[in-house]
């Protein structure tokens, strides 16, 4: 399954879990509905700060977050930390996630 697949319908389960429309959830993210949707129909991959956005809003877990991100998305999220605001709990599931794709390679 794709990122944006499972992005998507992680998304979605939390969003009508909490009865949250896509008009809702886009307003109060100051994002567009077509977006929502397309995230949601794992047609587009939001980038890394805004599935944050998303998650924190939705109640996602971090670590469920992280599990939908691609590796070339982690890899750009571990490299930038030092320039963000990201909190060390964010940044430890990164790493975490990181160990683990790369212990599956091998």
């Amino acid at each position: 399954m794709s990122t944006a697949t499972k992005f998507g319908r992680m998304m979605r389960e939390h969003r009508e879990e909490k009865a949250i429309s896509q008009e809702k959830l886009a307003r109060e993210l100051n994002l567009s509905r077509i977006s929502i949707n397309n995230y949601e129909q794992g047609k587009q991959v939001p980038n890394l700060d805004t599935a944050i956005r998303i998650a924190l809003y939705l109640g996602i877990s971090l670590s469920k977050l992280a599990q939908a991100v691609d590796e070339s998305s982690l890899g750009r999220a571990l490299n930038n930390l030092e320039n963000t605001e990201l909190s060390n709990d964010l940044r430890d599931v990164l790493k975490d996630l990181r160990r683990e794709n790369e212990h599956k390679k091998s």
